[in-house]
């Protein structure tokens, strides 16, 4: 339990710090929130973000791994300074979608190891993808995205993205299949679980129809 009592300290005080990075940003005060930020990174990552964006994201989950297994409180901590970094840029006008790309991939591979974080910062998750813009998403993201959304229930989030997956520009005999494979595994659910997840039986037929039109 210390251990688990320490991450927690940990993600209290780096939700504190995120709220004064953005009362900062609202205040137009950019360079003490980039401050507090960097600082934030340090402490929290034992890292400053040159390193963190120079390393390839697929790279960086590696190095967050242990015996196979990652390091999702670690994973998140980074995803969710990322993220506030991206977003203290934009609103100075410069672009860091590559910063927030990073951040919802580490945030998923956390969410695929840890469910509880999963439900706990959910809402991050939800802010970051509308940060993004879920359309402008590529097709291997969209997919983690799927796949989260039905680990957690949410098959009404899945179905959209679902119809991303499969109209143009991704639409192909791979997406085609993968949204086929869910509809049917969705049927197989009863009625209430259907209704729960925001999608009921007759939407998932009618989801699994359209896959047949040109």
């Amino acid at each position: 339990m210390p251990i688990k009592n320490s991450l927690l300290q940990r993600f209290m005080e780096l939700s504190q710090v995120r709220r004064t990075i953005a009362r900062l940003k609202d205040e137009g005060s950019y360079a003490r929130a980039q401050a507090v930020l960097a600082d934030a990174f340090v402490r929290h990552t034992g890292s400053d973000s040159r390193l963190l964006h120079a390393l390839p994201t697929e790279q960086l989950i590696a190095l967050l791994r242990t015996a196979e297994l990652f390091d999702a409180d670690r994973g998140l901590l980074i995803a969710l300074l990322l993220y506030s970094e991206a977003e203290l840029l934009a609103a100075q006008g410069e672009d860091d979608t590559a910063g927030a790309h990073k951040a919802l991939q580490l945030m998923l591979e956390a969410f695929a190891t840890d469910p509880e974080l999963a439900a706990a910062y959910q809402e991050e998750l939800e802010r970051l993808v509308r940060y993004l813009d879920e359309a402008s998403l590529s097709a291997p993201l969209l997919r983690r995205l799927v796949s989260h959304y039905l680990r957690v229930g949410r098959w009404a989030k899945a179905d959209d993205l679902l119809y991303l997956l499969t109209t143009l520009p991704h639409r192909s005999p791979e997406t085609l299949r993968l949204a086929e494979q869910v509809y049917r595994e969705l049927l197989n659910l009863d009625d209430d679980l259907l209704a729960a997840g925001g999608l009921p039986r007759e939407e998932v037929a009618e989801s699994l129809a359209q896959l047949r039109l040109p």
